[in-house]
């Protein structure tokens, strides 16, 4: 059965996810099925991912227009690449557009000849339940199913090269299960390619170099810069990016999601054109993260400093419950990963209310620059406070050491214990 990880978060650019994020639980595809990003912290998102139905046409994918028709007009022309690079923000589509292209790819025009195969139909059903053998989705969590048991003892942090070699490598090298007469036999996509570790990502490079015939390979990525230069190069780069508001509205419209008027305007502004985002931050409840802060920040932009301690108390309080709840039952899940994956989403949801603030004050005339200042400055902490946690200081001395900045206090802990 294909499985699937989400995207990572990374950064307080942008939406919920900041440029990568968790973020991608959703994605742009009718219904909501897409390309997670729910990052190392929340691997438990995989049992719900599997049991959604998958696209089998690219006609689900909402928003993504440029993406589609290069995907499409590569179908019409016969010159299908054998290898590609979707990337673009957390939560857009981009996993929800691969299973569709590879939906497209392995499914047969009609009937075939007596005796020459399957129909459409009958690989139509296999693709939407997930259990087509020959579309393989490839993740870090695949780890746990691995024939070996030093694979399936190590941290699903990144995409090991063992999980590449047995879920990738080998079956590639072996014939098509299906017999469909397509050109294409077998698809290989995956998640997260940016936690593709350095040695599996050469041990793929050679694969694309030189991959088997009737083979493509999807790498998706909210992280682009992290996949090796020889790598990029080889591969049909597809750029995915936020939807409009018209197309948010016609995602939402098809997801199911009933949404009360405060809570809808506050996802749709957060999530910043990410359907995955917005996915997200429902299913784990960040409005509520929304609700519990904002009188607190409220409060510091009205210059009360002693308020300061409890803005830090209450982000650690949060963030650590999410992650708690994240790994628990999951033996070989990262509890210090999800700490961090769910550290920086605050960060990015205190980062995009600063940046909301700052444009509204920056159109009206004659705005308080006093206030805009603070509001820069802010947004300067929270990427300084963004760069320690990738220094491995620890999340909750990063958003103590946040809040007592904001507030213009000296920092509640002089020198942060990594």
């Amino acid at each position: 059965m294909a499985k699937r990880a989400s995207a990572k978060s990374k950064g307080v650019e942008g939406g919920l996810g900041p440029s990568g994020a968790p973020a991608e639980a959703g994605g742009a595809g009718s219904g909501g099925a897409g390309s997670g990003g729910l990052g190392g912290g929340e691997p438990g998102a995989l049992l719900a991912e599997l049991a959604r139905p998958r696209p089998t046409s690219l006609d689900v994918v909402i928003g993504q227009e440029r993406a589609v028709g290069a995907l499409r007009a590569a179908q019409r022309a016969g010159r299908v690449h054998h290898a590609w690079v979707f990337h673009g923000p957390a939560g857009v589509g981009k996993f929800t557009s691969a299973l569709a292209f590879a939906a497209e790819l392995v499914t047969p025009a009609g009937l075939t000849a007596a005796g020459q195969g399957v129909d459409a139909a009958a690989v139509g059903a296999l693709l939407a339940c997930g259990t087509h053998p020959d579309v393989h989705v490839v993740c870090k969590e695949l780890a746990t199913s691995s024939a070996d048991a030093g694979v399936r003892k190590l941290k699903q942090t990144n995409i090991a090269v063992g999980v590449i070699e047995e879920f990738l490598l080998a079956p590639a090298a072996r014939s098509r299960v299906v017999q469909s007469g397509t050109a294409i036999g077998k698809v290989f996509i995956v998640d997260q390619a940016e936690l593709l570790e350095p040695k599996a990502q050469n041990q793929l490079l050679k694969t694309i170099e030189e991959p088997p015939e009737g083979t493509v390979i999807v790498l998706v990525t909210s992280q682009e810069s992290d996949l090796l230069p020889t790598t990029r190069s080889r591969c049909q780069r597809v750029a995915f990016g936020p939807l409009s508001p018209g197309s948010m509205d016609r995602w939402l419209a098809t997801s199911g999601l009933v949404l009360q008027d405060e809570q809808r305007q506050w996802l749709l502004s957060t999530a910043g054109g990410c359907p995955g985002q917005l996915t997200t931050a429902l299913t784990h409840g960040l409005f509520g993260w929304h609700q519990a802060i904002e009188p607190l920040l409220a409060a510091l932009d009205d210059g009360e400093v002693a308020r300061a301690y409890a803005l830090g108390s209450t982000m650690c309080k949060l963030v650590e419950e999410r992650a708690a709840a994240s790994v628990d039952g999951l033996a070989l899940a990262s509890k210090d990963t999800a700490n961090r994956v769910w550290a920086r989403r605050m960060l990015a949801l205190v980062a995009e209310r600063a940046r909301r603030r700052l444009a509204r004050a920056q159109v009206i005339a004659g705005g308080d620059e006093s206030a805009s200042r603070r509001l820069l400055h802010w947004v300067d902490l929270l990427a300084q406070a963004d760069e320690l946690l990738d220094a491995n200081v620890q999340p909750q001395g990063v958003l103590d050491n946040l809040a007592a900045q904001m507030a213009g206090a000296v920092p509640l802990v002089p020198v942060l214990a990594r």
